[in-house]
C-alpha cells in the first residue's frame, strides 16, 4: 500500500488542479524549459491597484544555490517510481529550506509556500513556489508570506538539486532521480 502523501504535496497538487490553465494569459512564460539561473519580473503581477500593494513582493524564479542535497527514502509499491521519487525530491527540498531559514516553514497557516514535482520535457523537477495572493468569486482574501521571508535568502539556501534514492518494499540500492530545485515567488489572482 503506498505511504499517504504529505501536506505539501497534497497542497502543491489542489493548487494545481485550481490554478491550472486560469493563471495567465500571457504565452512567453515559460517556466519548464531552458536552463535559466534567474528570471526577474518584477514588472508584471497584479494590476489592480485596490489592494495591489497589500503583500508587496516580488515577481521571482531562481535555480537554487546552494550544494546539492542528497536523500534516501523508503516507501511501499508505487506505479511511477519517477513521479514519486520527484515528489520525494520536493519534500526533501522544502523541509532542507524549513531548516535553514528563520521563517517555520511546517507551520499549517503557512498555505503561502509548497513544494511541488512539475514533470517538465526533460523529466522533473523540484518547485518551491511562494504564492502571495488568492481571490475568489466570493470575496477576496490575501495570504503573504511574512516579513522575514526574503526570496534571495530562499533562493540561496534551496540546493541547485535533491538526489534521491528512492527504495521500494525494504529493498536497498533502489531507483535514483536527480531534480533541479528552482523557488517562484509571484502574486496570483485566481477568479
Amino acid at each position: 500500500m503506498p505511504s499517504p502523501p504529505t501536506r505539501r504535496t497534497l497542497l502543491g497538487t489542489v493548487g494545481i488542479a485550481l490554478t491550472a490553465g486560469c493563471l495567465s494569459d500571457d504565452d512567453d512564460d515559460d517556466r519548464t524549459g531552458g536552463n535559466r539561473d534567474e528570471r526577474d519580473d518584477s514588472d508584471t503581477g497584479n494590476t489592480n491597484n485596490d489592494d495591489a500593494d497589500e503583500c508587496n513582493i516580488v515577481t521571482r524564479t531562481g535555480q537554487g544555490q546552494s550544494d546539492p542535497l542528497e536523500t534516501t527514502a523508503t516507501v511501499d509499491d508505487v506505479d511511477d517510481l519517477e513521479e514519486r521519487c520527484a515528489e520525494v525530491a520536493a519534500d526533501a527540498a522544502i523541509g532542507h529550506l524549513d531548516d535553514s531559514l528563520d521563517v517555520d516553514l511546517t507551520d499549517p497557516e503557512s498555505y503561502w509556500i509548497t513544494s511541488v514535482a512539475v514533470r517538465t520535457d526533460d523529466g522533473y523537477r523540484v518547485e518551491i513556489r511562494i504564492v502571495a495572493r488568492y481571490s475568489t468569486q466570493s470575496g477576496s482574501y490575501s495570504q503573504c508570506p511574512p516579513e522575514e521571508f526574503e526570496i534571495q535568502s530562499a533562493i540561496e539556501a534551496l540546493p541547485r538539486r535533491v538526489n534521491v534514492i528512492l527504495n521500494t518494499n525494504g529493498e536497498k540500492n533502489g531507483y535514483e532521480c536527480s531534480h533541479e530545485a528552482w523557488a517562484m515567488q509571484e502574486e496570483r489572482g485566481i477568479d
